[in-house]
Formats: structure tokens, C-alpha cells, sequence
């Protein structure tokens, strides 16, 4: 009597390591494809909660993740600034800079990965405050803008199989540049839009001061009238006109 082997034979091992490797080289494809998709996001002009919208949509996708979450610093004010999608719409809050993960990572510039927050209380309590989001596990790196100073985090929350891994941290790397480049776009736009703004004012301005002006001179026997202004920017305050007089009199 011939009993059969549980042991899985050799090629079967190497068949699902095959398997393994291209389901996983395919996954990293899909996630290259989608973070090059992402850059034609930054070429258009789409305000800045549309792209954020986009970009924020995609990295739940490509990532595997429940929930993600982009931290912006406001030095001035003292804030963070967390961006999440609720209800497919993007939501908004603001909060005081204090001792929470995102504080730290903005702070150290480091990434941090738990796979299991529910031995990290503390975690649990700063990201309630986005949702009420049961909190699994979470991936977050910091935002960099171009003179290498930290701007922000990004964040990942709860991958749907298995923690997040090193490919995750870099994919999402990538992405947290192109949020870089989303918020720098965006500021060169509003500088620009407010560039042609003042230049439409400062016509409008310099087209009044001309109507103010004498739009001729007057014609005196044995006088020849000149007169011309030039401000020494765009518009000035200088003004001139003529006056008549009774007994063919004038002041300028």
C-alpha cells in the first residue's frame, strides 16, 4: 500500500514563488503607472483641492490603504493643516501644533511605520480627531519643499493585506513630492495671478490719471504752450491744468 506524500513537490514551491514574484512586480507596475499619471495632475490647472483630491483618491488605491491624510504646517499661525478625503470630498481641519505623530515627523523629518497601533494608544487618540477612523496601522513620511525645508507629512492609514511594507515607504515618497510640487505650482500660479491683477490695476489707474489731464492746450497769441508728465513709476501724483482768467490772463 503506497501512502502519497504530503509534501508539496519541488516545482510546485517554485511555481508559486513565480506566481508570488510576478503578482508583485505587477502590483509595483500598477503603482508606477498611477504615480506617472499623477504628474499630469501637476501640468493642469486645476486648483489646488482638485489635484489633492486626485492625488489623495489614488494613493488610497495604489497603496492598499482605508484612509490618507496630508499635513500642512502653517509656521505663522502655529497649525496644522490636515487634508483627508470624507464622503469623497475634501475636508479640512485645524489644529494646534502640539506633540502628535504628525508633529514629530515634520519635526525629525523621519518616516514612521507601525503595523499594529493598537499597541501605540497615543496614535490612536491624535487620528480619531480626522473621523473616527479605526486605526489599524499607518505609514507616514514628510513633505519637502524645494529649498529642502519640511512643509508637511503625508499619511497612510490601514492596509487592507499585511502592514505596509519598504515599497510602500518609497512609493508614497514619490507621492509626497508631487504634493511638493502640487503646493509649489500653486503658489507660482496665485503669485502670477496676482501679478496680472495689480498690472490691471495699475492700468486702470494709469488710464484715469490720463483723463484727469488737459486733454489740449490752450492757444494764447504770442505763446507756445508745452507740457508733459511722466510719473516715475507706473502712476504718479503729480497734476497740472489751466486756468482762465478775465483779462486774457492764465495760471498753470
Amino acid at each position: 500500500m503506497f501512502q502519497r506524500s504530503l509534501q508539496p513537490e519541488p516545482y510546485q514551491n517554485d511555481r508559486d514563488m513565480l506566481a508570488a514574484r510576478v503578482h508583485h512586480s505587477q502590483h509595483l507596475t500598477r503603482q508606477m503607472a498611477t504615480v506617472l499619471g499623477l504628474t499630469k495632475v501637476l501640468n493642469s490647472r486645476h486648483k489646488l483641492e482638485q489635484q489633492l483630491t486626485v492625488i489623495l483618491n489614488e494613493t488610497n488605491r495604489i497603496l492598499d490603504a482605508d484612509f490618507s491624510v496630508f499635513y500642512l504646517l502653517n509656521e505663522r499661525r502655529k497649525e496644522l493643516w490636515p487634508h483627508f478625503l470624507w464622503d469623497g470630498r475634501l475636508r479640512q481641519i485645524r489644529q494646534p501644533v502640539g506633540n502628535s505623530i504628525a508633529d514629530y515627523v515634520i519635526e525629525h523629518g523621519k518616516v514612521v511605520n507601525v503595523a499594529d497601533a493598537y499597541n501605540h494608544p497615543q496614535y490612536q487618540t491624535q487620528i480619531a480627531k480626522l473621523g473616527q477612523v479605526p486605526i489599524r496601522s499607518f505609514l507616514i513620511v514628510p513633505i519637502c519643499n524645494r529649498s529642502g525645508k519640511i512643509s508637511g507629512c503625508l499619511q497612510v492609514i490601514n492596509k487592507q493585506r499585511g502592514p505596509f511594507d519598504q515599497k510602500d515607504t518609497q512609493c508614497l515618497m514619490i507621492i509626497a513630492d508631487l504634493i511638493a510640487i502640487a503646493i509649489q505650482n500653486n503658489l507660482l500660479w496665485n503669485q502670477a495671478e496676482e501679478c496680472k491683477r495689480l498690472e490691471s490695476e495699475i492700468t486702470r489707474a494709469v488710464d484715469i490719471q490720463r483723463q484727469l489731464l488737459p486733454g489740449k492746450l490752450p492757444q494764447l497769441p504770442g505763446y507756445e504752450m508745452f507740457a508733459f508728465n511722466q510719473p516715475s513709476k507706473y502712476v504718479g501724483g503729480d497734476y497740472y491744468d489751466f486756468f482762465p482768467f478775465p483779462r486774457t490772463m492764465s495760471m498753470v
